[in-house]
């Protein structure tokens, strides 16, 4: 793929989501070279930043065999490539795929490819269908020309309780980390909790039988690990509750509500302590009678007031803070 360059963004703009571009040819001269990608110069600024989930691939990968090059940058590897052209191409990979019949161009997958989660791109408002008129999966679409079997994409369903806001519903996002130092972060997802505290999470790097902490932050609630020791995917599902134990948290690290154990709220900052700088902020948004989804209403009823400051004041008083390994 040859792209002419510009230092003016909207001259020629290439927005590139969701394509497999493969070069598997040979370089013509001991000078020349096979470029996956190449542009005409280093600039980027006509390279939309919004450009990602795409697939770069050439056959053994060399000093004139590459995945990038614009005649001053060069990269062999898809993070040095990611490196280049950084904040583009975040979720971009380099990988086989397999084709049905690439010398007779019948380019539908084929073989391991199928059902691939490293082939899962991005939504396209405009793209419903692929190359031969088959829908595309709404959340959950293959790059390239071809929409083939659906994903099986690994699910976490979680069960938790907010100490302050009732019912529960607000947004949440999971995370997925690993169970030993320095627990990388692995995968993440937001969700949206029901008025019971269910909410269920799309994890597409979760792998099965591997251990993963749990990880819950909310908007204004003190973020919040699972037990020691790690938690396994089984036949792609996870079912986690918090609400159970105080011990389903690291460190016990949550307060009974009724007959629930719930997140502590009242980090409002999000720095991981419940103190005087979170309280000292519900208390100015409180004197101005604050209101709507604000990250200061810490019951989510719509209103900042002196019930949202007690809570603050309560466990900035008993010291409340983040407990992970």
């Amino acid at each position: 793929m040859q792209i002419t360059s510009s230092q003016i963004s909207t001259t020629a703009t290439l927005d590139l989501r969701n394509n497999i571009i493969i070069n598997e040819s040979t370089p013509g001269t001991v000078s020349g070279l096979t470029v996956a990608y190449r542009r005409s110069s280093l600039y980027l600024n006509n390279f939309d930043n919004v450009s990602d989930y795409n697939l770069l691939k050439v056959d053994s990968a060399s000093t004139n065999v590459l995945l990038y090059h614009d005649g001053t940058y060069s990269a062999q590897t898809i993070d040095e490539y990611k490196t280049i052209v950084s904040p583009r191409e975040t979720h971009s990979k380099s990988l086989d795929v397999t084709f049905q019949n690439t010398a007779t161009a019948d380019m539908h997958l084929a073989g391991s490819s199928v059902g691939d989660v490293d082939l899962v791109g991005m939504p396209l408002s405009g793209y419903s269908a692929d190359y031969d008129l088959d829908n595309r999966n709404p959340m959950f679409p293959y790059i390239g020309a071809d929409e083939s079997s659906a994903f099986i994409i690994p699910k976490l369903n979680l069960t938790l309780n907010l100490q302050a806001c009732s019912p529960n519903q607000d947004t949440v996002r999971a995370y997925l980390r690993n169970a030993t130092s320095p627990f990388a972060k692995v995968d993440s997802a937001k969700g949206y909790l029901s008025p019971s505290g269910t909410v269920t999470f799309d994890l597409i790097n979760a792998v099965n039988g591997v251990n993963y902490y749990l990880v819950v932050k909310h908007r204004n609630s003190i973020e919040t690990w699972s037990k020691p020791g790690g938690e396994v995917f089984v036949s792609d599902s996870l079912s986690y509750d918090f609400t159970s134990s105080s011990s389903q948290a690291f460190g016990s690290n949550m307060i009974l509500v009724g007959a629930e154990y719930s997140f502590y709220t009242g980090d409002v900052n999000n720095d991981g302590i419940v103190d005087a700088a979170d309280v000292s902020q519900i208390d100015n948004d409180a004197s101005i009678f604050a209101s709507g989804y604000v990250i200061t209403d810490l019951n989510c009823d719509g209103s900042v007031d002196a019930t949202d400051l007690l809570y603050a004041d309560n466990n900035a008083s008993n010291f409340v803070t983040m407990i992970s390994p």
